[in-house]
């Protein structure tokens, strides 16, 4: 997948990954066969857990079950709707990764992560989600500064197949790396898996 450790950063193309996430959902479905796998339980973090939805749209018969940890169909509010930022919050990020983004050896990948960024806070899937007809765990962390917890119910709801939530009480959007202990409890009870 683009931006894993392991990928050539020049593999990202801006107009095939773009924010219908279907570049990324086609390469994750690439990947897999790739690797002979028939069916598989997918788990994504973020903007990988719509990545996921996108697939399984598209390849049901894959993905038996997804678990969609601190997803969200759209992270820019909308009249009636929370996503989890303010349009003034999204252009703050933009300059924050186009003025002092550190880590990066050069202008590419500077451009690469401002157009990454401006995929993920311009996307709205919230129209795909009923034709997600796989069953599906939505997992969110009960304070997380950047998807709120009323996602996990609107998703639920406007998910097509089953979908059930179970709230984290771990503050943050990474529960998987600041209380991994307790993502496996959860992990556990939603795949049905005996301690």
């Amino acid at each position: 997948m683009v931006f894993s450790p392991n990928v050539d950063p020049k593999l990202f193309d801006p107009n095939r990954h773009d924010s219908t996430f279907s570049g990324y959902a086609d390469d994750l479905v690439c990947l897999l066969d790739q690797l002979h796998v028939n069916l598989t339980i997918y788990l994504g973090h973020s903007m990988a857990a719509m990545v996921g939805c996108m697939a399984a749209i598209n390849r049901p018969q894959l993905f038996p079950h997804l678990i969609l940890l601190s997803g969200s169909p759209r992270y820019n509010n909308d009249e009636g709707y929370q996503g989890g930022f303010e349009r003034s919050q999204i252009d703050a990020i933009y300059r924050n990764i186009d003025e002092n983004f550190l880590g990066w050896p050069g202008e590419d990948e500077t451009r690469d992560a401002l157009d990454v960024a401006t995929t993920v806070f311009s996307s709205d899937l919230r129209t795909r989600l009923p034709q997600v007809l796989v069953p599906c765990t939505i997992i969110q962390s009960r304070e997380d500064n950047v998807v709120p917890e009323s996602e996990a119910c609107y998703m639920k709801s406007k998910i097509g197949g089953d979908a059930e939530v179970m709230i984290l009480d771990p503050h943050g959007h990474f529960p998987h790396l600041t209380a991994y202990h307790l993502l496996f409890k959860v992990l556990k009870v939603a795949l049905h898996l005996k301690e």
